[in-house]
């Protein structure tokens, strides 16, 4: 969908680029929060074949990002924290698949993200991981509001797909966060 607002394709190499770093992202992330051991063999094998230094580059500011995360209790900077992660994993994507940055990207995986921190709360609670739903936060619903008026900000047309699936992903946060009560 990204490549088709900008009224471009991508290659097959470019999806094959595009999915085996959304599968890189998802390990170390999940490495990162202790929620899986890291394993050198995955790492590798997950690593072949990418360009290596923006992939270096990428490893970098996400080590980075993840020495300086914040306690749970400095609502300010987990919300600067979560979006800066989110942030260096998007221009990843955008540079190994050659597409220009799109800014309405960042709140739109920005309330993708908060429906992740609701639906696993228990578990980052438990790992005491700095989610959005961290000490201090406005509640899900009113950050959800906050995204979508952050969203339907972007006015370009090659934006408008975009935009309407972010419509419907605000939707999905505020009934997730009310069956939830978050």
């Amino acid at each position: 969908m990204l490549a088709a607002t900008s009224g471009r394709t991508l290659s097959g190499q470019q999806m094959d680029r595009l999915t085996q770093t959304i599968e890189l992202g998802v390990f170390l992330n999940r490495c990162f929060d202790g929620k899986a051991a890291f394993c050198g063999k995955t790492y590798r094998e997950l690593r072949r074949g990418l360009p290596s230094e923006p992939v270096r580059n990428y490893l970098r500011a996400l080590r980075q990002a993840e020495r300086s995360r914040p306690r749970n209790r400095d609502w300010p900077s987990v919300r600067d924290y979560r979006r800066s992660v989110l942030d260096i994993s998007l221009r990843i994507l955008f540079q190994l698949t050659d597409q220009p940055k799109r800014g309405v990207l960042l709140p739109l995986v920005s309330l993708i993200q908060l429906v992740d921190d609701i639906l696993d709360r228990g578990i980052d609670q438990a790992l005491s991981l700095p989610t959005l739903l961290s000490a201090g936060s406005p509640s899900a619903e009113q950050q959800a509001r906050e995204l979508w008026l952050e969203l339907k900000r972007h006015r370009d047309p090659a934006d408008a797909p975009l935009v309407a699936v972010g419509f419907l992903v605000y939707f999905l946060a505020r009934l997730v966060a009310r069956l939830c009560a978050c």
